[in-house]
């Protein structure tokens, strides 16, 4: 992929993406962070996923949804998800383009720098390392404002 490709993509990613990252409930010392891309138009997500890997969800179909007593038209959207590897390889593409998102997508490479390659059985996670990453989660929802 070349520079205009990447630098593209950057921008779509700078208007419609997200980095997130949220607890595992189900399992101890575990945050899941992703990035992402969600919009109407299915073809540029499936764009995507052709060039970086991950999956497209639909994630609200077309309708009608009631605000305020009045009927408001919805489209239908979809949304490119990528995570782990896939993601830092996406972000670390895209990152010297980024403008808007870059402060999200720094943050995604610290996080993930922070986790080793699986080399079969798990082995204790120091609480040190599991206090950086609910930082870097916790520096993730500042800057999506929440």
């Amino acid at each position: 992929m070349d520079e205009k490709d990447l630098a593209y993509w950057a921008g779509y990613f700078d208007a419609d993406g997200h980095v997130t990252g949220k607890e595992r409930k189900d399992r101890r010392n575990e945050i899941d962070f992703r990035a992402g891309v969600t919009g109407s138009d299915l073809n540029r997500l499936e764009e995507l996923k052709r060039a970086f890997g991950g999956s497209v969800v639909i994630t609200h179909r077309k309708g009608f949804q009631w605000q305020k007593g009045s009927p408001v038209s919805t489209r239908t959207t979809y949304q490119w998800a990528i995570s782990w590897k896939a993601a830092e390889k996406f972000l670390c593409a895209i990152l010297p383009y980024l403008r808007t998102k870059r402060p999200q997508a720094e943050t995604y490479l610290k996080a993930r720098a922070t986790f080793l390659p699986r080399s079969g059985r798990r082995k204790f996670l120091p609480q040190e390392t599991w206090d950086a990453r609910l930082n870097l989660l916790n520096c993730v929802k500042q800057l999506n404002g929440h």
